[in-house]
């Protein structure tokens, strides 16, 4: 016989005659200060407006349990173990005024008679998830002094803890304590007169469903929460605790508690990393997160949640842990030096190679490393002429079925032809335009170490004659300074020697990238803002060659790579305008070769 939904309208005090469960698939106890006392204060001033006027609280839904006799709630666990810590802060008021509290007392936790007829006692709400304890330890006890502080560390049991510290606040603030009588009142308004609407289904599917659609108090669902809930919904209740201990370990890879990042950001990118994605309105093959959850409603034959939910749910949880290793640089459970290298140019704000970093999970290593490599040059191009990070997750996102889809080395090799060289080709003229102008005021202080840091670095490569790829960190500690070849604080003399006087001309030359270098912190505390002439000689102590060739370039045999590098450097006798532009575009022509794209064959 087919069974309806049912409604059921209850005042708490009926409401905590049932018994619950909150299943360990659900969602832990999040409210904070802000939900908790809004509830409180919604209850407490309609009690004051009007004490015989009812108060509708909201919905909660559940589904009869099969095992037992208790209802597992779908949704309202938060209102629900909200109402049970304003029950028990008022059971210890009660208790301290010599009252007996047994009434509300056995609305915390009673006995029950089982389907074998067996008698139990039982807590009103089962939580199955961790943290129960904690609401079990408040309601046994009268003082806080006799909670494990062990048991509070940590979601959700901190949340229960501080969720009873809030509304004990609130009662003691809101009734003196010669106001036992208004506080009795108060539990005879709270019990008698706010009221719950308990929806009741015969399915757990049914409740879900109901649960997406409900606008509950507090925090909201978010599009996570919606593909949980998604899942169960296929899932057959045997399989219930299998598919919640693979959606925990997702769960724990995407909110690590040193890494911090968006889960949701994550869900965009899976996506439309492991899917084949259709244009949208505009034209556009980008997941926004408001459409994660329809997206996966419409498309479950390309992923399959519903007839293998679990390897679906494994798939998610790998991905999550190769992202997540991604942003602390790591790759194949190892640190690698490429994504280290690219985090030092596009720091911890900007996430959009991510997008194409996941397509290329599949990659095997040397792959990686290479399409790493080439693509720190297209986001160092993309920096310096001024690409939106809008614009760049757009062009990503329409290259990820491409970047899936590379199985031999020719179609790599394709892929970083008509994509990367093809970025590079068309904003050459831009990039060397903006390079020349590249001071201090135009681009931030850790980028622009980065890339004097590169510039050093391969002229360090080709002083000693190989082409290794290094770690960019070691020019960029904090031992390392920028050096203002032109004193960024000069004295009047030396602004009245390079420009006749003229500060603004003298400000718009100190901080080009052409008077700019790194230098060791010794030498560049040594030389402060002296002339020209007696900081140059304090250079040729630098271990860098770049500084050192500012003073002299040195000649060793012929045809000796010490010799070509020397082709690519000048050496300065006097700094002045004229020798600060040729520097910049001296600068320009190393960059051109320190940021090229190139073909994987070339590494083999």
């Amino acid at each position: 016989m087919y069974k309806k939904i049912s409604f059921n309208d209850l005042e708490i005090q009926k409401l905590f005659q049932n018994f619950y469960i909150i299943p360990n698939y659900q969602r832990e106890y999040v409210w904070g200060e802000k939900e908790v006392n809004q509830l409180l204060s919604d209850i407490y001033d309609a009690f004051c407006d009007n004490s015989e006027s009812e108060y509708f609280l909201g919905s909660i839904v559940v589904c009869r349990s099969r095992e037992s006799t208790k209802f597992e709630v779908i949704d309202g666990q938060q209102r629900l173990i909200t109402l049970s810590l304003i029950l028990n802060n008022i059971k210890r008021i009660y208790k301290k005024n010599d009252e007996k509290p047994s009434s509300i007392e056995s609305m915390l936790y009673s006995t029950m008679i089982t389907e074998a007829g067996e008698t139990e006692n039982s807590n009103i709400i089962e939580i199955q998830y961790e943290g129960r304890n904690v609401l079990y330890d408040l309601y046994q006890s009268d003082k806080d002094d006799k909670i494990n502080p062990i048991m509070i560390e940590g979601l959700p049991g901190k949340t229960i803890y501080d969720a009873h510290v809030f509304i004990s606040d609130f009662l003691n603030s809101s009734f003196s304590e010669d106001e036992f009588s208004q506080v009795k009142k108060f539990l005879g308004y709270f019990l008698n007169k706010v009221k719950v609407i308990q929806i009741e289904t015969p399915e757990i599917g049914k409740a879900l469903k109901i649960f997406e659609t409900i606008n509950e108090r507090g925090i909201s669902l978010d599009q996570v929460d919606l593909l949980k809930n998604l899942l169960f919904i296929q899932m057959q209740r045997t399989q219930f605790q299998k598919l919640a201990k693979e959606w925990d370990k997702f769960k724990k890879s995407i909110l690590g508690k040193k890494i911090k990042e968006k889960p949701l950001r994550f869900l965009r990118y899976f996506i439309m990393t492991n899917y084949e994605i259709t244009k949208d309105k505009k034209g556009e093959y980008i997941i926004r997160e408001d459409d994660i959850y329809d997206w996966f409603v419409k498309n479950e034959p390309k992923c399959s949640y519903i007839n293998n939910s679990l390897a679906f749910v494994r798939k998610l949880q790998e991905n999550a842990t190769f992202y997540m290793n991604l942003l602390i640089n790591r790759y194949n459970n190892e640190d690698n030096l490429y994504l280290e290298n690219l985090s030092k140019l596009v720091g911890s704000g900007f996430k959009q190679h991510y997008l194409i970093l996941l397509a290329a999970k599949e990659f095997k290593n040397k792959w990686f490393n290479h399409f790493v490599k080439q693509l720190e040059t297209v986001l160092f191009f993309y920096t310096l002429t001024k690409e939106a990070p809008r614009d760049i997750e757009k062009r990503f996102a329409s290259w990820t079925t491409e970047i899936r889809k590379i199985e031999k080395t020719e179609d790599l090799n394709d892929f970083i032809t008509n994509r990367f060289s093809n970025e590079l080709d068309m904003r050459m003229k831009v990039f060397e335009t903006n390079f020349i102008n590249l001071n201090t005021a135009n681009i931030q202080k850790y980028k622009l170490k980065y890339i004097l840091a590169k510039l050093i670095d391969l002229i360090e490569n080709l002083w000693e004659g190989c082409s290794d790829y290094t770690p960019i960190y070691q020019y960029m500690r904090s031992s390392i300074h920028i050096e203002h070849i032109l004193p960024e604080k000069p004295t009047a003399d030396l602004i009245d020697v390079f420009s006749n006087g003229d500060t603004i001309e003298y400000d718009n030359y100190k901080y080009k990238i052409g008077n700019l270098t790194l230098l060791e912190r010794p030498i560049n505390t040594s030389i402060k803002r002296g002339f020209y002439q007696n900081k140059v000689a304090e250079y040729a102590k630098s271990k860098f060659y770049l500084n050192r060739s500012i003073n002299k370039l040195d000649t060793v045999g012929t045809n000796t790579s010490i010799n070509r590098i020397s082709k690519l450097l000048l050496s300065f006798d006097v700094w002045n305008k004229d020798s600060i532009d040729k520097r910049s575009q001296m600068l320009l022509d190393i960059a051109k070769k320190a940021w090229v794209i190139e073909k994987y064959e070339e590494y083999e």
